[in-house]
């Protein structure tokens, strides 16, 4: 039976997710494609911050019951699921290797920069400094010594944000789904965070079109690169930022000063998974470019592009990238 080309789009963790890849019928294709969008499924129930029921905001309202006063013998240690402990130990690399700049628990900043953001009021520097000391690696542990994967939090209202690796966890995931049933030729793509498989059946690779600040403004197409046994991620704030008393913010809030970013940019990031390419897409942003470059540079065997919205345009390039 010869190979043919399946594609599915359905919006799950609020973005479109589009899988493409090549099988031999459409009955298997399907089955790949339900389990694939079903490990979307259960990453998001895990780690999404807008559903009160997801495993880490009822992690977060657990903890907080450990701080009350009429609270006791609590060692504070939390079982979690596998997907949430391995999330988590990526989280802490990342946030390791970038000096901070990446950071899941960065949550309640992001909480205070929202509601800034829905009321057009800058919080204040209180507000700022209280949730910021809430933020940090040094505030959260984990162990799986024993039968378990346990986290404990050390202070009361902590909570994780995972927008900037939860996608990309999620495409590894899905990817890895469909690969285990043979199928190699495979494209994974969440809102932007893709993973790449094998070359499709007789072509040099995937097209895949790089969006830069130049051709979004000019109307101009993207530029296309044909690539395979990859994953590309973009972080910037093109599409997302707001306006505070006639100043532009980005919605990538830096976990150091508890600040979002003005200085305006869009980062491109070519690494082996998408988990990588995700974390550190925003890691390069709050880095800037010098910093951000040089983290990359570091890294075997990960590219990136910075643009920033001078005139002309500035590109800056990680000395792997072609």
């Amino acid at each position: 039976m010869p190979i043919q080309r399946f594609e599915y789009e359905r919006l799950k963790m609020a973005v479109p997710v589009r899988i493409a890849f090549h099988a031999e019928s459409e009955t298997v294709a399907n089955v790949c494609a339900e389990a694939a969008y079903r490990r979307f499924d259960e990453i998001n129930v895990s780690m999404s911050d807008y559903d009160p029921s997801s495993e880490i905001l009822q992690l977060g309202v657990d903890n907080d019951l450990r701080f009350r006063k009429d609270s006791c013998c609590d060692d504070g240690w939390r079982n979690i699921s596998d997907d949430l402990f391995a999330v988590l130990q990526y989280s802490r690399h990342y946030a390791s290797i970038s000096d901070g700049a990446f950071d899941v628990s960065i949550s309640p900043l992001v909480q205070l920069w929202r509601r800034a953001r829905r009321l057009h009021k800058m919080p204040g520097r209180e507000e700022i400094e209280n949730a910021r000391s809430l933020v940090g690696s040094h505030l959260w542990e984990l162990d799986d010594s024993g039968p378990e994967k346990r986290i404990r939090l050390h202070r009361a209202k902590m909570r994780f944000d995972f927008g900037a690796i939860a996608k990309g966890y999620a495409v590894d995931q899905a990817f890895q789904v469909i690969q285990a049933a043979g199928i190699r030729a495979v494209l994974v793509d969440a809102g932007g965070d893709m993973r790449l498989g094998d070359a499709p059946p007789g072509e040099d690779g995937w097209n895949i079109g790089m969006v830069t600040h130049r051709n979004s403004e000019s109307g101009e197409p993207p530029i296309y690169k044909t690539l395979s046994n990859i994953s590309i991620a973009t972080s910037g704030d093109m599409f997302q930022y707001f306006e505070v008393d006639d100043k532009r913010y980005s919605h990538i809030i830096d976990p150091k000063t508890g600040m979002p970013l003005i200085d305006s940019c869009l980062v491109t990031i070519l690494a082996s998974t998408a988990t990588e390419s995700d974390a550190l897409a925003s890691a390069v942003s709050v880095l800037g470019p010098d910093r951000g470059i040089a983290l990359i540079d570091r890294l075997p065997e990960v590219r990136a592009m910075v643009v920033q919205p001078t005139d002309p345009p500035t590109f800056f390039y990680s000395k792997a990238w072609e």
